[in-house]
């Protein structure tokens, strides 16, 4: 494939920053997000330690992923009939401004949140897989590969990047542009069982 212009950002999880929630009721840590005071993207990872609301996020689209703990069920808005991300089914999308009601399955949890603007762009949560996977991104596309091995492996423009637990390589591209995943089951011992990686795909609206 013909190369093309395109941006590459590694983030590193010694460097993340912890804050408190919007709401005062717990803490997340900001992974990465877009420019400007009004973020079009941001991802972060959340502990849920206790039954509670979400902050009120208006205008923007979530979508979480269960990384760790047995669960979690999400009363949205007046729904008596509770969502619920667990082992089996990790991935839940919902509002951002919707009112929001946790409750805990078994003891606390770890969720990664992807939060975008509405009417900006729009956002895709998937789970990896143990095997190896191409992706191809083409322009207005920003891929966000959040990784859950210490050893992650991410072949791109001819140069392998590698990745630690819960670092992050952005790539933005202006054209077609291939990215080949590699988790660490393929090239040495798998550090994390279950998912090796979590690939966040941000469209242009």
């Amino acid at each position: 494939m013909k190369p093309t212009d395109h941006t590459i950002i590694l983030y590193h999880a010694a460097d993340y920053v912890r804050q408190p929630w919007k709401n005062g009721q717990g803490e997340t840590t900001e992974i990465a997000r877009s420019p400007g005071a009004a973020f079009i993207w941001r991802l972060s990872m959340a502990d849920i330690t206790r039954d509670g609301a979400f902050s009120d996020f208006t205008g923007l689209d979530r979508t979480f992923l269960l990384l760790e703990g047995a669960g979690v069920r999400l009363y949205l808005g007046r729904a008596e009939v509770a969502h619920q991300a667990d082992q089996t089914s990790r991935v839940m999308a919902f509002d951002g401004g919707m009112t929001v009601r946790s409750e805990l399955l078994s003891g606390p949890v770890k969720v990664l949140n992807i939060m975008t603007r509405q009417g900006r762009v729009r956002h895709h949560m998937e789970p990896g897989t143990a095997a190896s996977r191409t992706f191809l991104s083409d322009k207005n596309t920003t891929r966000l590969l959040f990784s859950l091995d210490d050893g992650l492996s991410v072949l791109l423009s001819g140069r392998t990047y590698r990745l630690g637990r819960h670092d992050m390589l952005e790539l933005t591209c202006d054209g077609p542009t291939e990215m080949r995943v590699m988790p660490a089951s393929e090239t040495g011992p798998q550090m994390s069982p279950g998912i090796p990686y979590v690939m966040i795909t941000i469209i242009e609206s």
